[in-house]
């Protein structure tokens, strides 16, 4: 049931999270239900059943207490995200957004290099790193994400105002 929101035979367009988990639940919760009546049926134990219900209850449960603490704040979220998945870049891209808020600069920078590796041509990465390196104060490297960022055509229109204003702090003009 958790199949179509996996990512693996189809490319969804978001990182996973649990909300794309709720209906897929509900077909998990019923497999179970269905398979332990089976198996009742089929052994006739069911004491063993029950305690085997209860104790995947018990086992679902501790690991929904212990993702509350991912929950904490987003960068938690994005860190365990992260963990568990390193070649989402999006994953990347947004831990590292969120590191820039946290002004730990060096390591969102990073992170932004690893969600650049990870898919080159995502054009949002772009974009946000050459913030960042603006932010830092290296404008030629913001120049450079920036014009890599105006090649796809689905860059941020935002973009071209940040390029402008970076090559105004080159001192230099867009000779292209």
């Amino acid at each position: 049931p958790f199949l179509p929101s996996t990512g693996i035979i189809i490319k969804v367009g978001f990182v996973i999270a649990e909300r794309i988990l709720y209906v897929p639940s509900t077909g998990f919760c019923m497999l179970v239900v269905i398979g332990a009546k089976k198996i009742t049926q089929f052994t006739g134990k069911k004491k063993l059943v029950y305690a085997m219900l209860i104790y995947l209850i018990l086992i679902m449960s501790i690991k929904t207490i212990s993702r509350n603490w991912d929950w904490k704040s987003d960068l938690s979220l994005f860190e365990s995200g992260i963990n568990v998945n390193p070649k989402n870049v999006k994953l990347q891209n947004n831990y590292a957004m969120e590191l820039k808020s946290a002004e730990q600069l060096e390591k969102s920078k990073k992170h932004y290099l690893k969600a650049i590796e990870v898919e080159p041509d995502y054009s949002e990465v772009y974009f946000n790193y050459g913030n960042l390196l603006s932010e830092m104060g290296d404008y030629e490297g913001a120049a450079k994400n920036f014009e890599k960022a105006i090649s796809y055509p689905q860059m941020y229109s935002k973009t071209l105002n940040n390029l402008a204003t970076t090559y105004f702090r080159l001192g230099t003009l867009y000779e292209k």
